[in-house]
Order: structure tokens, then C-alpha cells, then sequence
């Protein structure tokens, strides 16, 4: 009953009439797929109902993504069912549906450690999904290329097939294009060309997008900086739960970009994205606790989120802790800690960090 009155009869007849154009099952599947979209309502009962009718008729695509439901409701820690699963979507990669060859190929790198037999069958269907074009399957060897998966490091290769995929309106993969272009990997640096890119993955309401278009209008990159325009795009995707997000705008409010300083709410931020697991945000966090902006001085607590954060690989963190060892700020001078951490944040990209380390070995 969409726009018209309901009748089933009539819908009978029709259907009838349309699974004569189609493959066995088909009709079924794009008439489910109406009720996933907004103009259907968005009735998951019926779309899985009509599903259901497309897989019991043989519709390949039908019975994937009764598996993919299948998949959302597994009991995570069920390793049996998760199994079945994958040799289901083995079996439909095995006919032929570009799709399923993707997904196996996804459920391999999940399930099992680089470098297994299991990767190297990933490779396989990922290989052969690509060469259908499948937008998915080349942003996949674009990654596997970019962070030598199958073997070394190739980032003219993964341009390439991120490139492909980006023009087939594969959102991930534009912020991939978008990041290359900004940083001059392969490409020419253009950072005009990179906002377009993250422009149009944000359209496809890619959160990482919208950030990284967000990070370009705070800091003016190509034209002044927007700071409205930026603060509205980093809460934006922060109150969708983008946790990064959450931390740029913090940053935001603690400096006071566009808008008055506001350590409250900065570590309000802060706080979300480090239960979050951003190790920026904890560092961040961890300062307002040393420094005593917005809380009361805590260095013990300074202490734990600086650990926090070099955990989660953050050198500002590790920086964080090896000053605090080197000088003595909340706990006993520990030189040996502090070389440590010191060579931990130069692992991480610190060039000051490499610096003060050879200070110390020496």
C-alpha cells in the first residue's frame, strides 16, 4: 500500500507477470530491496520476508544476504556458527557472485593471521572480484598495496586501484585518493584536489571524510579558515559517534579556535574519545590533568592516561611520560624510563623524541 490503496490480488498478478523478465528469485529480491529504502518504509520484516522467497527460488544474491543477516545476529564468541557462515559464503563465492567472493575474502583477513593459507585464498577471490571491477575488491588490493599484504609495499599499485574504485563512488576509497593527493604520495601534492575528494566521500556521509574535510576548513588549508563551518562538521560526525571527531573538536574548545576557550567541555570531549580508545584524546586529557586546565592537578592521573595513550600507539603520549621520568613531575626521576619512552615516541614519528633518546644514550 505505498502512495496506493493495497491489494494484494493485484500485487500477485503483477509479480507473476514480472518474474517472467527475470531470473528465478530476482523479482523477489529487488522487490525486498524496495523495502530497505526510504521509500519503502524501511520495513525490515518484509524486506527479510521477500528475501527469504528470493533464496528459496535459488537467487544467489538472495541467499547472501541471508547470510549477512545471519552474520549481524551470530552470537560473536559462536565459532561453530561463524564457521558455517564462512563456508556458506565460500560455496556462493565458488558460483560465480562477485559479491560473495568479496565478503569470503573480508571473513579471511578477519578470522585469520597475515601471511596464513587463508590469506593467500583471499588473495585469490579478491583478485578475481577485481578484475570484475568490483569497487570493493579493488579498494581492497589498494590496501593490501599500500600496506604489502601479499608482499612489499607497492603505493603506485595501491593508487591505482584505489583510483578505480574512487571513480566507481566507493567512499572509502575517495578518502584514500583524497589523503594521497594531500600528503603527495605518488601524485603531486594538491590539496584543493584532495578537499574535492573528501567533499564527495562526505556526501556519502563517510565520518572520516567529513573529519578530514572538517581539519582542512580549521586550518584554512586552501582558503581561510571556516572555523563555523569546521566546528559543525567535526560535531557532526561526532554525534554520530565518530570518536577521532570528538577529539578535534575538543581541540577546538581547548584552544579556542572560532569560539571561546572552554576546558570543560574540551575534556568533556576528551574524555568520550579516550574511553573510545583515541590515544590523541588521551594525551590531551592527560595534560589538563598535569597542567590543571578545567580539573584540579593530578599528576597520578596524568600519569595513566599519558600510559594510556603511548598504549594506543600515540607518541604524544609517550612524550608525555618520558618528560614526566626525565624531570621528576609526579614520580621519581627514572632515567631508564624515560630513554625508554623517549625511543618509543621516535619509533612513532616524535622527532624531538629521537633526539632527546640519543641525548640519553649518550
Amino acid at each position: 500500500g505505498i502512495t496506493v490503496a493495497q491489494d494484494t490480488t493485484l500485487f500477485e498478478e503483477l509479480m507473476s507477470s514480472a518474474q517472467q523478465y527475470y531470473r528465478p528469485g530476482e523479482a523477489w529480491f529487488k522487490f525486498a530491496s524496495l523495502y530497505n529504502t526510504e521509500f519503502g518504509g524501511k520495513r525490515r520484516e518484509l524486506a527479510i520476508k521477500y528475501t527469504f522467497n528470493s533464496a528459496e527460488q535459488g537467487f544467489l544474491r538472495g541467499k547472501l544476504t541471508l547470510l549477512k543477516i545471519r552474520a549481524s545476529e551470530a552470537d560473536a564468541e559462536d565459532s561453530g556458527e561463524a564457521k558455517d557462515i564462512e563456508n556458506e559464503v565460500k560455496t556462493l563465492a565458488e558460483k560465480g557472485l562477485t559479491e560473495a567472493q568479496v565478503i569470503y575474502s573480508q571473513l579471511l583477513f578477519r578470522r585469520y593471521e597475515q601471511g596464513s593459507e587463508q590469506w593467500t585464498r583471499a588473495q585469490h577471490w579478491i583478485e578475481l572480484a577485481s578484475e570484475k571491477g568490483h569497487p570493493v575488491a579493488n579498494f581492497l588490493r589498494g590496501v593490501a598495496f599500500e600496506y604489502g599484504y601479499f608482499g612489499t609495499k607497492d603505493f603506485f599499485e595501491a593508487y591505482r586501484y584505489y583510483n578505480d574504485a574512487a571513480l566507481n563512488y566507493h567512499a572509502d576509497s575517495q578518502l584514500k585518493i583524497g589523503y594521497f593527493n594531500g600528503i603527495g604520495r605518488v601524485v603531486e601534492k594538491n590539496k584543493a584536489l584532495a578537499i574535492l575528494w573528501y567533499s564527495l566521500c562526505a556526501k556519502s556521509d563517510n565520518l572520516e571524510c567529513i573529519r578530514n574535510l572538517a581539519i582542512n576548513h580549521m586550518e584554512g588549508t586552501v582558503e581561510e579558515p571556516n572555523y563555523e563551518l569546521a566546528r559543525f562538521l567535526f560535531k557532526y560526525a561526532a554525534d554520530k559517534g565518530h570518536i577521532s571527531s570528538k577529539t578535534s573538536l575538543g581541540v577546538m574548545y581547548l584552544y579556542g579556535k572560532g569560539i571561546d576557550v572552554d576546558y570543560p567541555l574540551a575534556n568533556k570531549l576528551f574524555e568520550q574519545a579516550c574511553t573510545g580508545k583515541d590515544g590523541e584524546a588521551c594525551q590531551y586529557l592527560a595534560t589538563s590533568y598535569q597542567k590543571g586546565k578545567g580539573v584540579e592537578i593530578d599528576l597520578s592521573v596524568a600519569n595513566q592516561l599519558y600510559t594510556k595513550s603511548c598504549d594506543l600507539n600515540n607518541y604524544g603520549g609517550c612524550l608525555g611520560l618520558a618528560i614526566m621520568y626525565e624531570v621528576g613531575d609526579g614520580v621519581e626521576i627514572n632515567t631508564s624510563k624515560a630513554k625508554s619512552y623517549f625511543k618509543r615516541a621516535c619509533q612513532l614519528g616524535s622527532n624531538i623524541s629521537c633526539h632527546k633518546a640519543n641525548g640519553l644514550l649518550n
